[in-house]
């Protein structure tokens, strides 16, 4: 145990480590950059050494879980177990191994006397009890006594005796040791020593009376603990143990075999030095003979240590069985690592015996015999031979830090390189690394690198036949997935040709050619499918693809990693390699191919005896001016500097087999910069020069090295150490990629937009002459243009500044201000909002999406609006002429139009008009009133839903319908029929009319007020009458007699209907993704009554439509057929005696949501001054409306006539006022109300509008269970009365009333799965509704204790979980307002002395759940930690340790700072955040200071970015369409790709992207997408704190499960179904409670794309959530707060 284990908790976040842990190749350089910024925790010295050990048995728990068999102990020491990669996998194996063996050894060893096990800083490691469990009758007589910090070892001693699996083992207990005391337990075979180490006499009198330790046989352990002591205190320590006459001494440590200048070590050292942890004594004794002599002078009788690298070599230490179990296990390739690792660790044995000296027992005899080691001095990779002077190497470093390993050469010329693929510190890559020598002037555009078709891979071969074409072969994506692919590089241009037989990786490769014979690459070895090693040749040619080559003598080994180089044509060297075991392979080969007489291949291979050289994995072998060379790699230990690089030959070999002479000599070396780490380079060798690039490794887990420095080999008369004249460049090369040929569409299958059928009538355009040719043309019922008519001095008089001087700047309009560049009448995508006239016009002019529409300036209400009236200034410029006479006589308002960029509505005018332009160009887009049936427009209505104009064109129809256009010019006059339906479009910012509406008809008007000119026509008013008189008649007789002769119409009647957002195009093409279906083929019929009443509620999850069920009801999207959706009781005579405006559907059908924009509040959309702080500051400004303000529609500083007129009669107010329980709210701010208020005032405003219909949408969302139970009620009363009637959405987990009798359960792809009487629905969904009050929507039994939550983390709160400094101080916090206390009105005891208010802190690391019913001050609390409460700065806070104001001394913190260290999501955040941003834009401004500033982004960022949005895709992306659902296309097929639920989510860059996200609104997500995105903008940045209020309310379930499951995991873990996953995999999963879904590991093959691995929350974060409903509350949360209500 040591303090290099809390490298693992602090890179866990960083390294490319999967909980699968199939790779660390994604995060390498992650963990460097991580490794780099660590700071050194606070505490002294001892603390942190002690600490460590809890991120130790985390990885040893990952060890335990993944190798060893049952029983596992540490287990009950890690309460959250976490899955390692499989480089710290490995490598702590084998320190776990090593220490295990060295035990048994002495357990075994034959004594007479006592034994006894010693653990020196044993930490949380139960070696005592694996040993007493796995080897029970080796321990009879033993007692093992652990040693350790005394408060460390009284919470281990409590561990032992809570889990009745240690305390069995111990046998029986004797004492349990007191407060102070030494021995903190006793018992039969265990013996606790709660001891400081250095304290020598404690530890001796402790020991000698406890356990007679001078009369026993001992073996001390020490596992890296003494290392980070004081030197001369651990050289006391070993001095104190060699002072007893039997003892062992077994020490487990680091070391530096090459001193501090190897990479290695310097990423070790540098480590742990910033952890405030450094190795002391690794300095002074760096070396094994160092140690060796330590020991020996220390007065012990023997000293043996060896490498770990060493251990693992001896076969007779690690058995060729269990090497292979290892690999079955866990996949595994990073060797060269794991041989970096294990070099710089070392295990020793020492002993002293009471025997002589030189006895057996005293020198060791009983020591393994095996593998013959030398000391790491004595090491020599080749015999002693002096360097050859005739080569130096030179280095220099390239101009551009690129980091890549494992990568493949592309050899195009001299001057010219590529290195393609491999890992780079973005993690696996297809890009192509271009070195180029700046000293030439070379075209780079002849640079052609491999497209990127070819995946990315890692350990692949690119192989030159000649000078023109190049062969890459094989690779790899993770160990466990070979790649068959190859691709030829030929005339400039890359392509795919014949795959390899078998998938191959770590091979190695070669050209070969054979007399006239095309030249070919021969390969040999190499990995395959789940990383099986082969011993297979094969050889390529153009003319024949892949054939296999069968050697003449005995097959050689299977091995993976070797080195091939060809010395002739026909002939060369293979040598190095490791087997299956992970055994280096100390072999060397010539081989010679040829054809025999038949045609047929031979392969003869002839054993090189007598070659000295230490066998390598992950050298490059190559052919050079020089001869040939070996360049890096690794051996059986660490190669010298001097010998990294050998010649093995100058050239001089004979034709026969048998003949090449090969004699190694190390190559001198001059460096040039940072030392490079030969393994993972690539090398390049062409005329007389050799390059060396890319390379470096994962230091375990103490960062990433990087080679930087471009080596080249040259003649010393060429090339020298002070003059070195080419100059290489890197610069990354990302062809795009064509399609493959296969997925090139065919364009004649390509609809033409020629075919749509957009036909445009142009106007016809007139002259008139006198009034009546104007009645003449009035006569064809068509529209048209008149031209040349004088209207006055207007049109060119009326400027800008002559309309704003004479209608004056500061009267106040009433004016429609869009939402985007179409304002829709039905929608309410617009807000009418009251300002200067002087700055509507300014802003219009300036591209503002607004319209004035002028009203009657002294009745607005009452009477129409006249011109001449309303702006007498202006009435001297405007005239209607003498040809236009009928008009004036009839004439009924002339309103004055002025619009910005903004489309008007479709809709319909039951009078004639004429329209008179004056300012600007518009098109009118005009369809006859027959067409009415196609637009839409529910009953009562006037206007149409639909938008014809193109949204980003001005004037520019996009309804593919028949009709005619009209072009308006300055002075132009449009005359439009009654009830023909038009449309409007400005081609200029400004546009100014006067329209002129009149009566063409002598009689049918009706009678009464008409403001707009819309009434009905008396015929309609008739006939509505008689039916009404009949209804009445009616009404006398009993209900069952009177349904006889007319039965009551239905409210709402939809026969088999499909609706569409938008219109859907004549052939369809591309509407199933832009345009699809909404609930295709949907019956449904909402009866006004029936015998026995039905109150239906829509049961469904959020991505199921609920809401745009809804719209459907209340006759939004367009329907077809379009008479299939009717609404009879709106036109019945039943509505006679009610508002006449009931019978639009829109009116009589109220919608009241609570989720996303519907939600927020009950704040005017546009008040000025409206912002997220306002609702806790003490002042009253004048945007801060009551609840009786919000009633009665005054939402605005000046509301505008419209709003005005509709004030509800004080009866109707005062009774729903009362119903709803709002009595002591009327004179509340709105923005003070909680979330149950907020709902009753929102229903209580829809209600004083009469519907006929409520629609409630998630009413229970975000309440908490009382709330719920009071709202319920209130809601039954409304629906029992039919005043009015009531449907309600709900999600799977509401309760469902026991009230409701109907259900529409909504399924996937927007369709109704069932409908009808809840019984019936509920029996085919296989529930059954219990006799109680509510049921639960879900198929969910009662929730049962569970030991884990649904991500799998403990439930428990573990001692261990790691807690750091203050993030959040609060000391006596109270909120008042006025005489009320909202929060901290309550006294509690702290330390004896009772405080007032709340005292609370919140420290990094920590995860807090906030709890409390609706009202309890949540949300404020939360307030004064985001500072958006203005109390935050002047009470008693401190965030991060400082306060928000300056203090003498202490600097305050700005919101800035805390908005970069906090990520929040909330209601409130969702209520204000703009919906007009993209969902990229949404998560990309967690790096902005506000919702709409620019985001501070980089490189790493955007990446992260697309992470989280593919990760949540099919959540966020509503046209996303799953590969499985249509088949996986060409390019997806074998891509990187997860289960989701039925669907295949791809990943791989090449087949998916994220533009989606740039043109996707937040406000185009569904409810639970949008809360999805906010959930996301909150994480996203890795904050100091997450604070995340109600975050997952309203989500589905299952989208809140995989949110949480990503706040734990990240993306190591996903969901999947448990019956699919095992259709396919075998691997261990885990099935979380409360959920039908499997946790996976996401597969290597996704985490190694680049960018793909994101971590859950790190141990550095805080996190504090706040719910109503515990399904939403993560399993991270182990602290609780729970507040009262404010009134206790």
């Amino acid at each position: 145990m040591g303090a290099e284990e809390r490298e693992f908790e602090q890179e866990m976040g960083t390294m490319g480590i999967r909980e699968d842990g199939q790779a660390a190749d994604p995060g390498a350089a992650a963990s460097e950059r991580k490794a780099s910024t660590i700071k050194p925790p606070k505490g002294s010295h001892d603390d942190r050494v002690m600490d460590t050990n809890n991120s130790s048995i985390v990885s040893k728990r990952s060890v335990e879980r993944l190798y060893h068999e049952t029983p596992h102990f540490f287990r009950y020491f890690v309460k959250k177990p976490i899955r390692r990669s499989p480089l710290i996998n490995r490598g702590y194996w084998l320190r776990m191994h090593a220490i295990e063996q060295t035990v048994l050894r002495f357990l075994r060893a034959p004594s007479e006397m006592k034994k006894i096990v010693l653990n020196l800083g044993c930490g949380y490691d139960p070696l005592p009890f694996q040993c007493l469990s796995k080897y029970s009758e080796d321990c009879t007589g033993v007692t093992f006594a652990d040693v350790d910090h005394p408060e460390l070892m009284s919470k281990k001693r409590d561990m032992i005796l809570e889990q009745s699996a240690m305390k069995s083992l111990v046998g029986r207990i004797q004492s349990y040791g007191q407060d102070g005391s030494t021995i903190v337990m006793r018992s039969d075979h265990y013996v606790g020593v709660g001891c400081d180490l250095r304290d020598i006499a404690r530890l001796t009198k402790a020991l000698e009376e406890e356990l007679q330790i001078g009369s026993c046989l001992v073996l001390c352990t020490a596992e890296v603990s003494i290392t980070y002591m004081d030197v001369n205190a651990a050289d006391a320590l070993i001095t104190w143990a060699a002072q007893y006459d039997n003892i062992r001494f077994c020490m487990l440590e680091q070391l530096l075999p090459q001193g501090q200048g190897h990479p290695f070590a310097q990423k070790m050292i540098q480590h742990f030095t910033k952890l405030g942890t450094p190795l002391r004594c690794v300095h002074t004794y760096p070396l094994l003979q160092d140690q060796e002599s330590r020991f020996l002078r220390a007065g012990f009788h023997s000293a043996k240590a060896r490498t770990l690298w060493h251990f693992w070599q001896d076969q007779s230490l690690v058995a060729l069985d269990l090497r292979l179990h290892l690999n079955e296990v866990e996949p595994f390739d990073e060797w060269e690592e794991f041989a970096l690792f294990s070099s710089h660790y070392f295990i020793l044995e020492a002993k002293k015996s009471s025997t002589s000296p030189g006895s057996p027992e005293a020198t060791g005899d009983d020591a393994p015999q095996g593998l013959s080691l030398k000391r790491q001095s004595e090491v020599q990779t080749i015999r002693s031979v002096a360097a050859d002077d005739n080569i130096v190497l030179n280095g220099l470093s390239s101009e551009a830090k690129l980091h890549r390993k494992f990568g493949a050469v592309i050899p195009f010329s001299e001057q010219t390189i590529g290195l393609h693929g491999g890992i780079s510190d973005k993690g696996r890559v297809n890009t192509t690394i271009r070195y180029q020598d700046l000293d030439l002037e070379i075209e780079r555009t002849s640079f052609s690198a491999p497209p990127l078709d070819v995946d990315a891979r890692v350990c692949h071969t690119i192989t030159a036949l000649d000078e023109h074409r190049y062969l890459l072969a094989g690779g790899r994506t993770s160990p466990d997935n070979a790649l068959r692919e190859c691709w030829l590089y030929f005339s400039g241009q890359w392509k795919p040709v014949d795959k390899l037989p078998i998938p191959l990786y770590r091979h190695c490769a070669t050209t070969v050619a054979y007399g006239t014979v095309d030249a070919g690459v021969l390969v040999f070895g190499g990995r395959t499918t789940r990383g099986a090693v082969v011993n297979k040749w094969f050889l390529w040619r153009e003319a024949t693809g892949w054939t296999e080559v069968f050697p003449s003598s005995e097959a050689l080994q299977p091995r993976f990693g070797a080195a091939i180089a060809s010395t002739n044509a026909c002939r060369g060297v293979l040598l190095g390699g490791m087997t299956e075991a992970g055994v280096l392979c100390d072999e060397y080969w010539e081989w010679v191919i040829s054809y025999g007489q038949t045609g047929d291949l031979r392969l003869r291979l002839n054993s090189l005896k007598g070659l000295h050289i230490a066998p390598r994995l992950g050298a490059c072998l190559v052919w050079s001016f020089a001869g040939l060379l070996l360049i890096g790699g690794i051996s059986t230990s660490l190669i010298p500097v001097g010998e990294e690089i050998l010649r093995l030959s100058d050239g001089a070999y004979g034709n026969d087999i048998g003949s090449l002479m090969l004699k190694p000599t190390p190559v001198s070396t001059v460096f040039n910069g940072n030392r490079n780490l030969l393994v993972g380079h690539a090398v390049y060798a062409s005329g007389n020069l050799l390059l060396i690039a890319g390379g470096g490794a994962v230091c375990f887990s103490f960062g990433s090295y990087w080679n930087t420095t471009i080596w080249a080999f040259g003649t010393s008369t060429r090339f020298n150490s002070k003059s070195f004249a080419r100059r290489y460049v890197a610069e990354v090369v990302a062809p795009l990629s064509s399609p493959p040929a296969s997925q090139v569409a065919d364009s004649r299958s390509v609809p033409s937009v020629a075919r749509t059928a957009n036909i445009a009538e142009e106007i016809l355009r007139v002259s008139v002459e006198s009034a009546a040719d104007f009645d003449n043309m009035m006569s064809l019922e068509r529209p048209f243009v008149i031209r040349g008519l004088d209207l006055g001095s207007c049109t060119t008089e009326w400027t800008i500044h002559e309309l704003i001087k004479k209608i004056d700047a500061d009267r106040l309009v009433t004016v429609h201000q869009a939402q985007g560049g179409h304002m829709n009448f039905q929608m309410k995508n617009f807000d009418y909002v009251k300002k200067p006239f002087g700055e509507f016009m300014h802003e219009a002019c300036n591209g503002s999406p607004q319209y004035l529409r002028s009203l009657n300036a002294e009745k607005p209400a009452q009477e129409p609006a006249h011109f001449y009236d309303d702006f007498p200034s202006l009435q001297d410029q405007f005239q209607l002429p003498q040809q236009l006479e009928t008009v004036v006589r009839n004439q009924h308002s002339s309103p004055l139009r002025i619009s910005g960029p903004v489309n008007m509505w479709l809709h319909y005018d039951v009078m004639a008009n004429v329209l008179c332009q004056i300012v600007g160009t518009k098109v009118v887009a005009l369809y006859p009133p027959m067409d009415a049936v196609h637009f839409k427009i529910p009953p009562g209505s006037s206007s149409s839903p639909m938008t014809v104009f193109h949204p980003d064109k001005r004037g520019s129809v996009s309804y593919d319908r028949h009709h005619t256009r009209a072009v308006l010019k300055k002075g132009d006059v449009l005359y439009i029929p009654p009830l023909w339906l038009h449309s409007t479009s400005p081609l200029e910012n400004l546009s100014v009319s006067i329209n002129v509406f009149f009566c063409n008809l002598k009689t049918g008007y009706s009678a009464g007020r008409d403001v707009y000119g819309n009434r009905d026509l008396q015929a309609y008013e008739n006939g509505r009458r008689d039916i009404k008189k009949l209804a009445k008649s009616m009404e006398r007789l009993p209900r069952d007699v009177g349904s006889t002769y007319l039965a009551s119409a239905p409210l709402v009647t939809i026969k088999n209907a499909t609706f569409y957002r938008q219109h859907p195009t004549p052939t369809g093409a591309n509407d199933a993704r832009t345009n699809p279906p909404l609930f295709p083929n949907l019956t449904f019929e909402l009866p006004s009554s029936s015998h026995k009443q039905q109150h239906w509620s829509v049961i469904g999850p959020s991505s199921t439509g609920k809401t745009t069920f809804f719209e459907i009801l209340r006759g939004q999207h367009l329907c077809f057929p379009p008479t299939s959706r009717s609404y009879p009781y709106l036109s019945s005579p039943a509505l006679d005696r009610k508002d006449q405006r009931l019978r639009n559907s829109f009116r009589a059908i109220q919608y009241v949501g609570f989720a996303g924009k519907h939600g927020g509040g009950l704040r005017g959309g546009n008040t000025a001054g409206s912002y997220l702080s306002a609702r806790y500051e003490s002042r009253r400004e004048p945007t801060d409306f009551t609840v009786l303000d919000y009633l009665k529609g005054i939402i605005e500083l000046n509301p505008s006539p419209e709003v005005q007129m509709d004030l509800t009669e004080d009866v109707g107010l005062h009774k729903v006022i009362h119903d709803l329980d709002l009595e002591d709210l009327l004179h509340m701010p709105v923005g003070n109300l909680s979330n149950g208020q907020t709902r009753r005032a929102k229903i209580a405003k829809a209600l004083l509008d009469k519907p006929e219909v409520l629609l409630l949408d998630e009413p229970f969302m975000g309440l908490d269970p009382p709330t719920t139970r009071t709202i319920s009620p209130l809601l039954h009363r409304l629906a029992e009365a039919q005043a009015p009637r009531i449907l309600m959405s709900l999600r799977p987990q509401d309760p469902l009333p026991e009230w409701i009798t109907h259900i529409v359960h909504l399924g996937p792809e927007l369709r109704v799965a069932h409908q009808g009487p809840k019984h019936e629905v509920l029996h085919a969904l296989g529930l059954r509704a219990p006799a109680r009050n509510e049921v639960k929507t879900s198929d969910h039994e009662a929730v049962k204790p569970f030991s884990l939550s649904r991500e799998g983390l403990s439930l428990r709160r573990d001692s261990s979980d790691s807690e750091g400094e203050p993030i959040v101080e609060m000391s006596d916090v109270r909120i008042k307002y006025g005489d009320k206390v909202v929060l901290g009105n309550w006294q509690e005891s702290i330390n004896g002395e009772r405080r007032q208010g709340l005292n609370w802190i919140v420290r990094r690391g920590q995860r807090w759940g906030v709890f409390g019913p609706n009202g309890s001050g949540k949300t404020t609390l939360l307030s004064l930690i985001c500072s958006d409460h203005p109390q935050s700065y002047s009470l008693p806070i401190r965030l991060f340790s400082l306060p928000r104001l300056p203090q003498p001394g202490t600097p305050g913190i700005s919101i800035f700072d805390l908005q970069s260290r906090i990520g929040h999501s909330s209601p409130e955040t969702h209520s204000f955040f703009p919906t007009h941003l993209s969902v990229r834009r949404c998560i990309e401004s967690a790096w902005s200071d506000t919702f709409l500033s620019p985001p501070a982004l980089t490189y790493e960022r955007d990446i992260l970015v697309d992470t989280h949005l593919k990760w949540f895709e099919p959540d966020l992306n509503p046209a996303y369409q799953p590969a499985a659902a249509a088949g996986a296309s060409s390019a997806s097929r074998g891509k990187p790709q997860l289960t989701h639920g039925d669907h295949a989510l791809y990943l791989d860059s090449a087949v998916t992207t994220t533009d989606w996200a740039d043109t996707i609104r937040f406000a185009d997500l569904p409810f639970s997408a949008q809360r999805l995105a906010l959930f996301l903008r909150a994480v996203v940045k890795k904050p100091d704190l997450v604070v995340l209020d109600e975050a997952f309310s309203g989500m589905d379930a299952a989208l809140r499960d995989r949110c949480l499951l990503f706040l734990t995991w990240g993306t190591t873990k996903f969901f999947s179904k448990w019956n699919q996953y095992c259709k396919r995999s075998t691997a261990t999963t885990t099935t979380m409670p409360g959920t039908t879904m499997t946790v996976l590991n996401t597969p290597e093959g996704v985490l190694d794309l680049e960018g793909m691995r994101v971590e859950g929350l790190s141990s550095e974060q805080a996190l504090i959530v706040v719910s109503h409903v515990p399904e939403e509350v993560p399993g991270l949360v182990k602290d609780w707060m729970c507040l009262p209500e404010a009134v206790t």
